[in-house]
This record gives structure tokens, sequence and C-alpha cells, in this order.
């Protein structure tokens, strides 16, 4: 049967799935807004992910990587560059940054690409990133320029916060602004706020409803990353969000690690929502705290007609890269191996890529049919409350 019969299929039983609404009541002490979309755990397009291909890279000590307009970087072991960037049209390496060292353009500490924001900037790219141990400091990375010179230029710059709390997030927004997510000094909660360029800050409505939302207990231990690198383990713990921001659409994404629920919003408040991905009841965090119900969310990629996030079911041994508009409907669902932690959409031509852990080797697979079908999703289908 064709590929797209098939999808047309799958698509129909899943649409009249979630029609109809109702409304629930949202626990005060949960990462979620009033307006809920359920998704009882169906996606309207279950895609099986076709064999892929390798895509040729002779790079050797390869920890992850990450598209970037029509440039694939990845993070190396190499320590004369840590990031390589590399053509996707020709898979031919276009130059290595970011040294070991104490130098200019070298750090200490060891960058890993899926962990780093790419954003225009006065139309260069810029990636963003900040170190693990909690303070209050970023690095910003000029692509860019960096290609244009074939030198490292990279800046690291203190945010001028008070101190006493961790910086658990900074994700870059329009006029040299950031959205700030701190751990309080308690270590039972996060802050979220915007950080203009003049140092002030504000807080808007949906981020002081998301800001409400507390842990019980807080271990005091610290835990230790890769080379002994120190970070606060609140940023992993029930509160832990991954987060991005879509600049045409002036919208955050906030998906959470352990909670079943992802939270898009605008910043101004004019638009606020949470998809709740496992369940028709939204998680209270105090009920789920600690308890491992062998599943996590994973990652969080931004793409222009939608957004992506892995689910990982620990217990049954697999893993979903689950796609969402930015309405917060679902879209569509791909598994992929368990050992695949490192993946992305090359949306111009329709390619998925992924990376199995264990052998370093990054494969290419054709997707063009599953973008094609979500184009021609309907816009209806949701189970929603509070409309």
């Amino acid at each position: 049967m064709e590929l797209s019969r098939i999808l047309s299929l799958l698509i129909i039983p899943a649409l009249m799935a979630g029609c109809g609404t109702r409304k629930q009541e949202v626990p005060e002490n949960s990462l979620s807004f009033d307006d809920v979309v359920y998704v009882h755990d169906t996606y309207p397009i279950d895609f099986t992910l076709p064999e892929g291909v390798p895509a040729g890279l002779d790079i050797i000590g390869i920890n992850n990587f990450t598209i970037c307009d029509s440039m694939m970087l990845l993070s190396t072991q190499d320590k004369l560059g840590q990031i390589y960037v590399v053509d996707l049209d020709d898979m031919q390496v276009l130059g290595k940054f970011i040294a070991e060292g104490r130098g200019p353009g070298e750090l200490t500490e060891t960058v890993y690409v899926d962990n780093i924001k790419f954003y225009n900037d006065s139309g260069h790219t810029v990636g963003l990133w900040f170190p693990l141990n909690g303070i209050h400091e970023l690095r910003r990375f000029d692509l860019t320029e960096s290609l244009r010179t074939g030198k490292t230029v990279l800046e690291i710059f203190k945010l001028g916060l008070d101190g006493g709390t961790w910086l658990s997030d900074a994700v870059p927004m329009p006029d040299s602004r950031f959205l700030v997510y701190l751990s309080g000094r308690e270590r039972k909660s996060i802050s979220r706020f915007i950080l203009s360029q003049d140092g002030k800050t504000s807080v808007t409505d949906p981020m002081e409803r998301l800001n409400r939302a507390e842990v019980t207990v807080y271990d005091e231990e610290v835990g230790r990353g890769q080379g002994g690198v120190r970070f606060v383990s609140l940023s992993l713990n029930t509160l832990g969000t991954f987060n991005g921001y879509c600049a045409s659409r002036d919208l955050m994404i906030e998906s959470a690690r352990e909670l079943n629920t992802i939270c898009i919003y605008s910043p101004d408040g004019s638009f606020a929502r949470t998809v709740c991905t496992f369940g028709d009841t939204v998680d209270d965090i105090k009920a789920v705290q600690g308890m491992d119900r062998g599943r996590t969310s994973m990652r969080l990629k931004m793409y222009d007609d939608f957004f992506a996030v892995v689910h990982f079911f620990r217990d049954e041994g697999r893993k979903y890269v689950r796609l969402f508009s930015y309405d917060g409907r679902p879209l569509a669902q791909i598994e992929i191996p368990v050992d695949v932690f490192s993946f992305d959409f090359d949306t111009r031509t329709g390619t998925f890529y992924t990376m199995d852990q264990k052998t370093e080797v990054i494969l290419r697979h054709d997707v063009s049919a599953l973008l094609e079908s979500i184009r021609k999703l309907p816009e209806s289908g949701m189970t929603a409350s509070g409309q």
C-alpha cells in the first residue's frame, strides 16, 4: 500500500478520537495553564522511520550534533576544535572552532552543540549557551563571523544578576533580551523573567503562573557532569524543562522533563496553552514528585512549522520523536532506536538525521512524505479545556 494512503488512514481515527471539549481542574502546583490540550498519547500520523543511509562523515569522536540552516554542527573530542561545522549539501568540513584551553576563543569546559541555542542577531547566526556550574554567565559564539575569518569569535559575559541563585537557562529573544531561568535560593522553585539589555527585569502573567510551581523536597546534593563540572540538580528534577523561543510567532515553548506537560505561551500573555502529553489529567507536582513512571521527555527542537520533543519510555524500551504545532496540536510521532540521542530535521530537503550513540554513525532518512502529510493535516481534532 502506498505511504500516502497509509498516512491518510491513520489520520482519520486519530482526529476523531481527539474531538470534543471539556473543562477539567488544573492543579495549582503544576506547570500548566488553564487552557489545556489533551493528547491522550494519540498522534494523527504514526510514521515508520525509513532505513537510514550513512551521511558520509569521516570524523571520529562525535558526541552529538545539531542542524543550523544549511550546516551541521558536531561536538567532538578534538581538543583543537570542539565544534566542527559541515556543509549539509556536500558534507565537507567548513571549519572547526572553540579549542580546549584558556586563550582567546578557547574554553576549559566541554561544549555540546545540542545545548546551544542558535538565533539570528543582526544578520549573523549566533549560538548562545551557559556553563553547567550555575554561575550567571553566558557564552556567545558568532558562527557567521567565525566562518568568515576562520577563527573562533567567542564572547563570555556576565548577566549582572544578584548572587545566591543558580542559572538554569537563558533563552535569547529580540532586542538583546533574554528569558532567564533561575533556581530559587531555597532550591525549591524556578523563577522566570525577561532580562533587558539595560539590566531591567520583568515578569509577565504566563511567567508568574509557572513561577508558582514548587517542589516540596530538595536534595541538597549537587551533581557532577562530564569532567567533574558541578551543576545544580534542580534543573534536572521535577521542575526542569527544555526551553525554546520561536521568534516568528513570539512564542515560548517549555517541555517538562518529568511531568506530562508542554507549555506554549507568548511572553506578553496574549496566548497561553498547555499540552497534556500523557493521560487526561495534568500532573500535580506534589502527587508525582519522586515517582519513576518509566518515561521521560528529552530534547526540544524548533522548526518553522512545528516543534519536536523526544518521549522515552524506558520500561518499554521505546523512544519517539513527537511533533506538535505551535498552537498545541499533536501532529506526528516517529519511533527511533533507543540508542539514538541526537536527531534533527533538515526541512529544506525533507531529511531526518539520527546518530547512534554507540557507533557515532550519523544516518540520514528520507521523511519528505511525512513533512508533506503534516502540511495537509486539518487544523482541528484537539480535546481542550478552559475555552
